[in-house]
């Protein structure tokens, strides 16, 4: 049996069907059954929930003159130690009950790279998950890594990678917005357990930082020479590192490109009141809700007061 996805302009391996024998359904990944199509090599065009889900035999890449736009509801399974390097533009736009998969295969993958793509790439409703690179080559040193690249970031769940700098997401001379993100159990070899940002533009608004680790410094956000840092109505709770300077860290001195505010730093004695572990949403007596910013840009879609968290601001309905 054979599939053909005539949207994908070039793949480097045969696209077929292969049965998901060597899946370990023991991961959090949902259970499986049936056929894979198998992709690899240059591609652009789309990716389409009919060929969902997709096998990542070799490294896929986005050359700088090409698009790739995901569909809601496809699942996108890497094999050891392939990766998605984005040199064009990505377009992956789930939507609250139909996200976009980036998972393994096996054990783990070495995720997605931004590699100066100067195009604006955007990634929504999507959930991220068992990344481990713990290395550093041309492609970046973090999970998610951007080099001279711009991307945008909505109600995503990125959960469970790992790397040597920037758990999560690396950044340098590069451009990211994050709006009502989910970052939760990253972990990092030395700075920066869930972002770490180098000579960058970085905002982050309205997101959760839930159990991330970093040996050293700032196991939520580690910001160096900043081009211009807004970090604002976010929850950070439960984040951990052994050099103890958890939550964020700014390693420069000058705050004139920082704006940091409205955001809550948790404890065990000042609990945001979650609904449920690992849930996100807030208890009517949070001391999170109507804790935003008070600007009108940034209320809730009720038109009420910002609340802190994932689920407050304009991008907060999901």
């Amino acid at each position: 049996m054979r599939k053909f996805v005539s949207t994908i302009i070039i793949i480097i391996s045969v696209t077929s069907c292969v049965e998901r024998l060597n899946f370990d359904d023991t991961g959090g990944a949902p259970p499986i059954t049936g056929l894979f199509t198998e992709i690899g090599g240059r591609i652009s065009g789309k990716l389409t929930k009919l060929d969902s889900p997709y096998l990542v035999k070799e490294d896929i890449t986005i050359e700088i003159t090409d698009t790739l736009f995901i569909e809601p509801d496809v699942e996108l399974y890497f094999d050891d130690g392939k990766k998605l390097i984005v040199k064009g533009t990505l377009i992956s736009k789930g939507t609250r009950y139909r996200p976009i998969l980036f998972t393994a295969y096996n054990k783990d993958w070495e995720g997605i790279k931004f590699i100066y793509s100067s195009n604006n790439s955007i990634i929504q409703f999507c959930i991220i998950e068992k990344i481990v690179f713990e290395k550093q080559d041309g492609t970046g040193y973090s999970a998610i890594s951007l080099l001279g690249s711009n991307a945008e970031l909505f109600n995503n769940l990125i959960t469970n990678n790992k790397s040597k700098i920037g758990g999560a997401i690396g950044l340098r001379n590069s451009q990211l917005t994050i709006y009502n993100n989910i970052f939760s159990h990253n972990s990092a070899q030395f700075q920066g357990g869930t972002i770490h940002s180098t000579n960058s533009l970085l905002i982050v608004i309205n997101s959760v930082f839930y159990k991330n680790y970093s040996v050293l410094e700032g196991s939520g956000i580690y910001v160096d020479a900043p081009v211009r840092t807004e970090i604002q109505n976010n929850i950070f709770f439960r984040n951990n590192s052994q050099s103890g300077k958890h939550n964020l860290y700014f390693a420069f001195e000058d705050s004139t490109n920082l704006i940091e505010q409205y955001n809550f730093f948790g404890s065990e004695d000042n609990d945001p009141m979650f609904l449920y572990e690992d849930d996100f949403r807030l208890y009517y007596l949070s001391p999170c809700k109507d804790a935003g910013n008070p600007d009108t840009v940034f209320n809730d879609l009720d038109g009420s007061r910002n609340d802190q968290g994932v689920y407050g601001g304009p991008y907060g309905g999901w």
